[in-house]
């Protein structure tokens, strides 16, 4: 850590020392003036998510009502039961290791992608 925060350090004093100066000319608030007012934007983001917040509840209510949660324990429960009592007991055991590491070896990449 302290490698990285020294090359930080350094290529911040690197680039601040060839920093040339810009001049503005009222530039940035000639810009500003003229960028839409926010509050039409607001509202519609507000909108957005209401109507996200509502479909999302009306489609777990609706999985609710429907039996989709008891749909989708049995068919979770045959699968199971279909893998333990026929597939399993027909794999070699060298083919059911390596499956087991490109499991893992693919569990530890989606970790370190969300760190």
């Amino acid at each position: 850590m302290v490698q990285i925060e020294d090359n930080d350090k350094f290529l911040r004093e690197f680039l601040a020392a060839g920093k040339p100066e810009v001049p503005d000319d009222g530039f940035s608030k000639r810009v500003m003036r003229r960028l839409p007012e926010r509050s039409a934007h607001d509202r519609w983001r507000s909108l957005n998510r209401l109507l996200t917040l509502l479909v999302t509840v009306l489609s777990v209510t609706l999985f609710y009502l429907l039996g989709g949660f008891q749909a989708m324990g049995n068919t979770l429960k045959g699968v199971g039961s279909n893998i333990l009592n026929h597939d399993v007991l027909s794999l070699d055991p060298n083919v059911m290791v390596v499956v087991a590491l490109v499991l893992l070896l693919l569990l530890g990449r989606k970790i370190v992608s969300l760190a």
